[in-house]
């Protein structure tokens, strides 16, 4: 079973479950109800060591209950990992949660099964939060704890329960959407070409197509890469990772050995490995060319067109 699909399923489990009044009778939906935040919820993720920054039994949890879903759909470890959340996390509140999510770049605009919904009030602070179930044209649907089937958001009311709200709606202040496997595999991006980096001995990558953007790594002459996006003279090879595309080939590279023209005073340079092919330029004596490839007594000279000279002028 996916992970999106196992956490819906677990969520609606849950709808009917009702606070209690104490620390007692946790595990019935109905029994000992009551409006001082008991939960089975809380009980479980505070038996977790570090889960939490501390205990949350008794505080309104409606994000407790969004992570206890995640905690049993897929694991303690699992459920930190895709929840974004760190050891000792302030992810019980809706608003961390949220914070969470926009700084890792998951927090989205529209929705899909399987993200988390966050609410807010007035002011713009974050009140509530709950598992998206279902979308159709013009309405989220969801399952929510510490709510009410009353109309519209609920932040506190003591029950778990499925409800639904208009897409267009000003109190919904984005959909957290945790990376899960099925996810992940949709959005690996396909390749438009393999390319060789050349005519450089490292090559830059950067965090956005642009000289501007900071460097994060380097890459060596003759490395593989995968492009999956031209933008003007660069190219992507990376999650958020640029280089420029001059320095990028499609004839992958033998030795990609520099030499000099020599032995005569400018050399032709053909369209072609032979005599026969007509003569497209020619440089000068001394002049420093990298060769890409070779056939027979001739050499390739260019990356991106026929462009061949005779070897025996090349030291």
């Amino acid at each position: 079973m996916s992970e999106i699909k196992k956490l819906v399923e677990i969520a609606k489990a849950e709808v009917g479950y009702l606070e209690k009044k104490s620390n007692d009778k946790l595990d019935s939906k109905t029994a000992n109800a009551g409006h001082k935040n008991y939960t089975k919820y809380a009980r479980d993720l505070d038996a977790i060591k570090g889960f939490y920054n501390g205990k949350k039994q008794g505080h309104p949890w409606c994000d407790v209950f969004t992570d206890w879903v995640m905690v049993q759909a897929v694991g303690v470890d699992r459920a930190k990992e895709l929840l974004l959340q760190p050891n000792k996390s302030l992810g019980a509140g809706c608003g961390y949660s949220m914070e969470y999510y926009k700084k890792a770049k998951q927090l989205h605009t529209k929705p899909k099964v399987g993200d988390q919904i966050f609410f807010k009030n007035d002011k713009g602070s974050i009140t509530h939060t709950g598992w998206v179930t279902k979308v159709d044209s013009t309405k989220v649907y969801t399952i929510e704890g510490n709510t009410s089937s009353e109309a519209g958001v609920v932040s506190n009311g003591g029950c778990v329960r499925a409800k639904s709200y208009k897409l267009s709606a000003s109190y919904i202040a984005g959909y957290g959407r945790p990376k899960y496997k099925e996810e992940a595999a949709e959005e690996k991006p396909k390749t438009l070409e393999i390319k060789y980096v050349y005519n450089c001995s490292v090559l830059n990558v950067r965090k956005g197509a642009g000289t501007k953007y900071s460097i994060v790594r380097t890459i060596k002459k003759g490395t593989k890469v995968n492009v999956y996006e031209i933008s003007g003279s660069w190219a992507r090879i990376g999650t958020n990772e640029w280089v420029s595309n001059k320095y990028l080939t499609k004839t992958e590279p033998t030795s990609y050995k520099t030499k000099k023209v020599s032995n005569c005073s400018v050399l032709n340079v053909r369209s072609g490995a032979g005599t026969k092919y007509k003569i497209v330029r020619t440089i000068k004596k001394g002049t420093k060319v990298t060769i890409y490839k070779t056939s027979g007594d001739w050499s390739k000279i260019s990356s991106s067109k026929e462009e061949w000279c005779s070897s025996k002028y090349l030291k």
